[in-house]
Formats: C-alpha cells, sequence, structure tokens
C-alpha cells in the first residue's frame, strides 16, 4: 500500500514539471512575456520631454497597445532590460521608441521586432545597440518644427529643405547661405552653422532661439549628433 501511494505521488509530480500549455489569448491579449536588451549611446540626449519605451503596435497606429517606460542608464553605453508581460491581440510589432508625453503617440522608432502570427511561447530579443542621437531621431523630433519654412511649400528658406528626403545632403558638408562654414560639419560643432542658428539669435536675420517649440534637449540632440559624426 506504502509503495502504491509513493508511486502516485511521484507520477503528479513529474507532471509538474513546467508550463507545457501554450501560452494564454483571451482574444484581445496574448499573455506572453517579452524582455529585450538594449545597449545605448549618446545618453546625455535621453530625453526629459518624452518618454522613451519599449511598446506594441498593431498595424500602422502610431498608438501603442501597451508599453514599459525606459529607465536612462547610469552609464554611457550601458546596457538596459526592459520587458512587457502581454501583447494586445493583433500586434505587429514590438519597437523602441520615442512617444509623446502626453498622448503616447509615436514619434520616432529606433528598433522595430516584428510580430508575423500571435506568439505562443516567450520573446526574447537579443542586444540590440542604439545611439539615442540618430538622424531619424532629429528628423521625427526637431526637424518636424522647422519644415513650414524649409521645404513645406514652394520653396525653402535660405535654400535648406528639411524634408526628409532632402534634409541630410543640404545639411552635412553643405556650405551655408549666410557663412562660410558648411551648415553641418561632421565632428566638430564649431564649424557647423546649423549650432550657430540654434544658439545665437543674431546669427540670422529671423531668430531661431525664441521659437516656442524648440527645447534645449532638441538644440543638445543635434549637438550630439554632429559630434558623434553626423552619420545618416
Amino acid at each position: 500500500m506504502y509503495a502504491i501511494i509513493c508511486g502516485c505521488i511521484l507520477m503528479f509530480s513529474s507532471c509538474d514539471s513546467g508550463d507545457i500549455y501554450p501560452k494564454e489569448n483571451d482574444g484581445n491579449i496574448v499573455k506572453v512575456n517579452v524582455s529585450a536588451v538594449f545597449k545605448l549611446t549618446n545618453i546625455e540626449t535621453f530625453s526629459d520631454n518624452y518618454k522613451i519605451a519599449i511598446a506594441t503596435f498593431v498595424g500602422s497606429t502610431p498608438y501603442p497597445g501597451t508599453f514599459t517606460i525606459v529607465e536612462k542608464p547610469s552609464t554611457e553605453g550601458g546596457q538596459i532590460t526592459v520587458s512587457i508581460n502581454e501583447l494586445p491581440s493583433g500586434t505587429t510589432n514590438i519597437s523602441f521608441c520615442l512617444l509623446q508625453a502626453v498622448g503616447n503617440k509615436k514619434v520616432y522608432s529606433f528598433f522595430d521586432y516584428p510580430i508575423n502570427e500571435a506568439p505562443t511561447t516567450d520573446i526574447s530579443i537579443p542586444l540590440q545597440n542604439i545611439d539615442l542621437a540618430s538622424f531619424g531621431r532629429i528628423q521625427s523630433q526637431v526637424f518636424s518644427q522647422c519644415i513650414q519654412c524649409h521645404g513645406g511649400g514652394s520653396k525653402a528658406s535660405a535654400g535648406l529643405y528639411l524634408t526628409p528626403d532632402s534634409a541630410y545632403k543640404y545639411l552635412v558638408n553643405h556650405v551655408a547661405k549666410n557663412s562660410i562654414k558648411n551648415r553641418v560639419t561632421p565632428n566638430s560643432i564649431n564649424n557647423s552653422f546649423i549650432m550657430d542658428v540654434l544658439t545665437n539669435k543674431s546669427a540670422v536675420s529671423y531668430n531661431h532661439t525664441d521659437i516656442s517649440t524648440l527645447k534645449n534637449e532638441d538644440v543638445l540632440l543635434v549637438e550630439s549628433w554632429i559630434k558623434s559624426g553626423a552619420k545618416h
């Protein structure tokens, strides 16, 4: 009798060796854990005016289904691990991104991980190197404020087009109309006229330093991008 009882205990305990069932899906939420590791550079541009987050998105909507806010690492190049424990049904990608502080609309995506079908197991995203001072972020965060005068109409002020398809070639190693300097000289903020325009109210006839939407972190972002080589 004792042997029979012990055998039953062993049989039931052997069945409890781990989660062998598909992850729960209630029709609206898929219960899976998503973990990701990111190595961040140019952390001085970590935003105070936006949220940096790992977020889920469905289709082309700019509003996340779920997200986890990322904390600023303590050191340059420091690694951070972040996670999300559920995915809205129909999730098509997981994004490491910049979100508006109010409303959570996506401003820019640093990295996207595609989801092609509803996952049945946890997801582990391997280490990704993220440059916080990327040109794409500058285009979305800073130059979007400038397009009305710089390429949004039939002409561009000072011949400078800051539209997504033109900004880089009209900036980098391109001599400014009102200076002997290049608009942007990689690795040199002193020889980049754009920095004069953003920090000196008398650099050009129109004072760009008091543009109401321009924040100090926008200027720092451009500066860090130039110092890092003004890469595309």
